[in-house]
């Protein structure tokens, strides 16, 4: 029973499952029963959050932020040790004027895309929206001054289009983050990760209340020591509360082994059990103009398989 309510996915779900035990004996068939039951209804809602992906078969995950500036990968301020004062200076020149989100979701949707994921916050920190919580963001900290996100889900939502998130459990710039990197030469004081929690669940809640249905919730940046399964399990029904119908990913879990529900398992399903035939998943994290070769399994939705092209502007 413990470990239904922990994995409960809403919070009227785990008080019930309480209400409903404190009047049956323990270990008795009574209580297996009403268990199953749930399952069973926890099962159906599985199913049912999943529905529209499988439909949509073919998505474009989009990396951008402040590494666009400099032609690199979204990991560039970890693999080159960028102190965070002259990461921060790029900011500066983050300045996309001619961005059209109008005319980048037409295009994704000449090619056939059904939804997009985007960075809203990577392991960087920064953020594409308008955060009333911090000032690194695109609306304060950018000369750009736009936020990204409203515009690109106002154009989703326009074509018809599934909006989703892609959000870093993990952040480098935040000083509370319990894993400091060295080159965060502006924090003081000793990192608290439940001050770090709170930081992030507002501005998860900003995502989930202000951009209306999210179609996936991306975490991502929950493999360094400070994250733990319980925090997991916590986020995990946070975000089911504020959205009880979006696909959160597995990743939200310690270690990527997910609350053991359907849709947190998201992402292995999304290229095994789910893809019937084999997808190339090609990822650029923002090198992709200095590759040349490109491989798109354009043959993928129409065998009903899955594909997921990654890119970075």
């Amino acid at each position: 029973l413990q470990r239904l309510v922990g994995l409960a996915g809403c919070h009227e779900l785990r008080c019930s499952l309480v209400a409903r035990a404190q009047g049956l004996h323990a270990g008795g068939p009574a209580l297996a029963a009403d268990a199953a039951t749930v399952k069973k209804d926890e099962a159906k809602k599985d199913e049912a959050r999943m529905h529209w992906w499988r439909e949509a078969r073919f998505g474009m995950f989009i990396h951008w932020g402040i590494a666009s500036v400099l032609g690199d990968d979204m990991w560039a301020m970890e693999e080159k040790k960028i102190v965070k004062k002259d990461y921060m200076r790029l900011i500066r020149v983050f300045d996309p004027r001619d961005f059209n989100a109008e005319q980048w979701v037409a295009l994704a949707k000449e090619a056939g895309v059904r939804y997009i994921v985007i960075t809203s916050k990577h392991h960087d920190g920064f953020g594409l929206w308008d955060s009333k919580v911090s000032d690194y963001d695109v609306m304060d900290a950018a000369p750009f001054k736009r936020d990204i996100l409203h515009e690109l889900t106002d154009a989703c939502n326009k074509a018809g289009i599934k909006m989703c998130f892609y959000h870093s459990i993990m952040d480098w710039h935040h000083p509370d983050w319990g894993t400091r990197r060295a080159w965060n030469d502006k924090a003081t004081g000793t990192p608290d990760m439940d001050r770090y929690v709170a930081y992030m669940k507002v501005q998860l809640k900003e995502l989930l209340t202000g951009y209306g249905p999210i179609g996936i919730v991306w975490f991502d940046g929950e493999w360094e020591k400070p994250w733990t399964h319980d925090r997991g399990v916590d986020l995990y029904n946070y975000v089911r509360n504020l959205q009880p119908k979006t696909i959160v990913n597995n990743r939200v879990g310690k270690g990527r082994s997910g609350m053991q529900t359907k849709d947190e398992d998201f992402v292995h399903r999304l290229f095994v059990a789910n893809t019937h035939t084999p997808v190339l998943f090609f990822s650029s994290l923002g090198k992709a103009y200095k590759e040349k070769v490109w491989r798109l399994p354009l043959a993928a939705p129409q065998a009903r398989g899955k594909a997921l092209v990654n890119m970075l502007p």
